[in-house]
């Protein structure tokens, strides 16, 4: 069985890639919560993949050092370069109006689970902000038809539309392909989905893309947003591959238990499943439904919502996809 390595520094404690390469700042709390910095050994940086993602974001300057010098062994640390932004009724109607405006221009400042993986998954190429990237990556197709309040009667498994046709996606994917062996490569992404939830207010689903999968296979790195929370940088966290770990991204997602957390009502069902880009994009992908959730909003089941008529893309139509709740 392989895991994350637990090692004591001079005055931190850190999580270890099997590799030795990566580390992350131990958490106090049940889970491998991820921090803001991820940490690469030194005289690693100049082997990591140049067909990465992580590579390509460190190139263009979106993933920047964190320290000038190396700390304990031998690691330095790294940093996303911008805060994202939420859009809740937390705040005000200026500040959420230039939230807006922010996440118009700059999708990739969005701080909601799905947004940012979908940026993430596309390199951070300009995608508006209600388009539906991801689909599941071991379906072709959905065995019954179902509609996204009167958004989407079509069986592609879309991920996003709504919170219904999300957990008919992950149902019928094959178990082989499911929980602990979920295990997206390079740009795919992970989805964990609560099921049956029914009118219960709570968290609908987790996705977050693969950004580095190390070379011996055994750890997949990502870069996390969490819609409903203070403004503030996006989570690196590690891992495994191995469907006997510990460690595994399902694993991690169901420990988290506590008050808020995305387990917090563990007597819902939750399956894991991998997401891919679902290019070539469809040509209905700029209608709209009324949602009863704003961005990062609560889920509960939405019976009245109608069709709105095509318009310009915006921000302020929000949402056509099935946003995640705070973690």
């Amino acid at each position: 069985m392989t895991g994350l390595v637990k090692k004591t520094g001079k005055k931190d404690v850190y999580y270890f890639s099997p590799d030795g390469n990566f580390a992350l700042l131990a958490s106090d709390k049940n889970t491998i919560a991820g921090e803001d910095v991820l940490f690469i050994k030194q005289d690693y940086i100049e082997n990591i993949q140049p067909d990465s993602p992580l590579y390509r974001m460190m190139h263009k300057g979106q993933i920047k050092k964190a320290t000038d010098k190396p700390v304990d062994y031998g690691l330095i640390g790294y940093r996303y370069y911008k805060k994202l932004v939420s859009v809740s009724d937390k705040y005000t109607e200026t500040k959420n109006d230039a939230n807006k405006r922010k996440i118009n221009k700059f999708p990739h400042l969005e701080n909601d689970c799905l947004g940012f993986a979908e940026c993430l998954s596309r390199g951070f190429t300009h995608i508006p902000p209600d388009t539906a990237v991801l689909q599941s990556k071991h379906l072709t197709e959905l065995t019954d038809i179902i509609g996204c309040d009167d958004y989407s009667r079509d069986n592609k498994p879309i991920f996003g539309e709504c919170d219904e046709k999300n957990i008919q996606i992950a149902m019928q994917t094959d178990t082989k392909y499911t929980n602990n062996n979920a295990v997206p490569e390079q740009g795919e992404t992970y989805a964990i989905v609560t099921i049956n939830h029914g009118d219960i207010e709570t968290t609908p689903f987790h996705a977050t893309t693969v950004i580095y999968q190390t070379t011996d296979g055994k750890t997949n790195i990502t870069l996390e947003a969490f819609a409903e929370t203070k403004d503030q940088y996006p989570r690196f966290k590690l891992y495994t591959t191995d469907p006997d770990s510990e460690d595994t991204f399902h694993n991690n997602w169901m420990k988290d238990t506590a008050p808020g957390g995305f387990n917090k009502n563990p007597e819902l069902p939750k399956i894991t499943i991998v997401l891919k880009d679902k290019q070539p994009i469809r040509e209905d992908d700029d209608i709209y439904v009324n949602s009863n959730k704003i961005a990062g909003g609560k889920s509960k089941k939405n019976k009245n919502s109608k069709k709105l008529k095509k318009t310009k893309k915006n921000v302020n139509n929000r949402p056509k996809k099935s946003r995640q709740s705070k973690i």
